[in-house]
């Protein structure tokens, strides 16, 4: 019997990008791990076996180290999808030029290095509104997968407000709301203004609504590496009893542990010791391989959803407008 077709994705924030949300100061150096992080990443996905889809920041191709991690991964078979050009999680507040700004950069930036514009996209901070999609519909993407839908967003806003310098106004549109939290788990079909598009939501633990990507678990496995096993194996499991195919995320700190990089020592897993994270992170792995077909998340989307006619793409890139 074929195992139900999952996927699995890694949203390529850099170090800057977490640094920037204690404040203005050491990030501005705009400071890059791609280099260190992409040859692990590319090891453990060969080592299983395993498909996977990068959400690239644009930036990060301006720096010729990054542009050197991005292309190995892409050498290596990976998918490479649109995470915005800034990494802004408050995207959604942004003018809708502004974030057709950010999607067309990146977007350019990504199609020098792969050779072919992507086709899926992650908004940072998983934002998410209608205008976005439409967006993504005219330019000719396939599918977006900025949608979390986990009942744990106010904790999650909570947490980055102590730590950040974000205002109360942006901080309400990253991580996604209460109401996203129980939306849809499966891969749905949305017919927007300008065509429709594929929603390929990260997922989340069947009934209860939590997470259950690797910096959760890493998170939670800080304080009891058991409690971190036995959350996984049940999420694998009503997974598997609830008929829903996991789109699995990961973050290049589930390849770090504490002793690669002391400035980011305040981030959510990043106390544990780079050893017991790659154990976690195989363990998440093998159990999750088990049951299902682990891949890139085109794949997910085009299995998962009935295929319309095909989407004619925008001509250029540059057809955004100039923000200000």
């Amino acid at each position: 019997m074929r195992k139900p077709i999952a996927s699995l994705s890694l949203d390529l924030d850099n170090k800057w990008s977490y640094l920037r949300t204690l404040g203005p100061g050491r990030w501005e150096s705009y400071p890059c791990y791609l280099q260190v992080v992409a040859p692990r990443i590319i090891e453990v996905m060969q080592q299983f076996g395993l498909g996977l889809t990068v959400f690239v920041v644009g930036r990060d191709l301006d720096q010729e180290s990054g542009r050197n991690a991005v292309r190995a991964l892409a050498d290596a078979g990976f998918e490479l999808g649109n995470h915005t050009y800034n990494h802004y999680p408050w995207l959604a507040t942004l003018s809708d030029a502004e974030v057709e700004r950010e999607i067309a950069d990146a977007e350019e930036a990504i199609t020098l290095i792969a050779g072919e514009r992507p086709i899926g996209f992650r908004g940072p901070g998983f934002a998410f509104s209608q205008s976005l999609v439409a967006t993504l519909a005219r330019r000719g993407y396939r599918y977006d997968a900025s949608v979390l839908p986990a009942v744990t967003a106010p904790a999650a806003r909570l947490y980055c407000s102590v730590r950040s310098f974000w205002s109360s106004d942006t901080e309400t549109q990253t991580f996604g709301s209460v109401r996203d939290g129980f939306g849809a788990l499966r891969p749905h079909r949305l017919d927007t203004a300008d065509g429709p598009i594929v929603e390929m939501p990260v997922t989340t633990m069947p009934l209860a609504r939590t997470p259950i990507h690797m910096t959760y678990l890493s998170h939670l496995a800080q304080y009891s590496r058991r409690a971190a096993s036995a959350y996984l194996r049940t999420a694998a499991r009503l997974c598997r009893l609830r008929g829903v195919a996991p789109s699995l995320l990961l973050h290049p700190l589930d390849f770090m542990g504490v002793e690669d990089d002391p400035d980011l020592n305040f981030f959510p897993g990043m106390q544990l010791p780079g050893a017991a994270k790659r154990e976690l992170l195989s363990e998440m792995l093998e159990r999750f391989a088990e049951h299902f077909q682990l891949g890139t998340v085109a794949a997910h989307a085009g299995q998962a959803v009935p295929q319309w006619e095909p989407i004619e793409p925008v001509a250029s890139v540059s057809g955004a407008g100039d923000v200000g």
